[in-house]
């Protein structure tokens, strides 16, 4: 009888841990962006902005494409969701509670939000996006292609 027990609580517990998927809020180190080579020959990227926890995917979008420019998506933080501006003038915001990400529209040339986070950024001699502070940034480098 208590080998039963134990065996049932083990599964219980089992079972409940794999239902919660993120027990904590979503944090910034939740936030990746994954490429996936999109010519043999070329440096071009497919980009797709990535929400994760316990490694399990909890949300996924397609970004603008890296043509070989080296695009640029930018973090920013508000009090209910994250703010992520793609380089092409996109806005989503990754909801803290669940990690949904939204498409918010396009917005160019529109202020940032004031809390900046970090960058992602494709270098030349890596072939993973790495997440970095910059500083001075000004509406031209987060607004580089598309637009009005």
């Amino acid at each position: 009888m208590k080998k039963m027990f134990f065996f049932s609580f083990i599964l219980l517990y089992i079972s409940c841990d794999y239902n919660n998927k993120c027990s904590e809020k979503i944090d910034f180190n939740n936030i990746h962006i994954e490429l996936k080579k999109n010519n043999a020959l070329l440096r071009e990227y497919k980009r797709f902005l990535i929400i994760s926890c316990k490694d399990n995917v909890l949300d996924k979008v397609e970004l603008q494409s890296d043509i070989g420019n080296g695009v640029k998506t930018y973090l920013y933080d508000t009090e209910l969701n994250y703010i992520v501006i793609d380089c092409n003038s996109n806005w989503y915001t990754i909801n803290k509670k669940n990690g949904k990400i939204n498409y918010l529209g396009e917005f160019w040339m529109k202020p940032t939000p004031k809390k900046y986070l970090g960058t992602y950024v494709l270098f030349s001699n890596k072939k993973n996006v790495e997440f970095i502070i910059e500083k001075n940034i000004n509406l031209k480098d987060v607004y580089k292609y598309g637009g009005g």
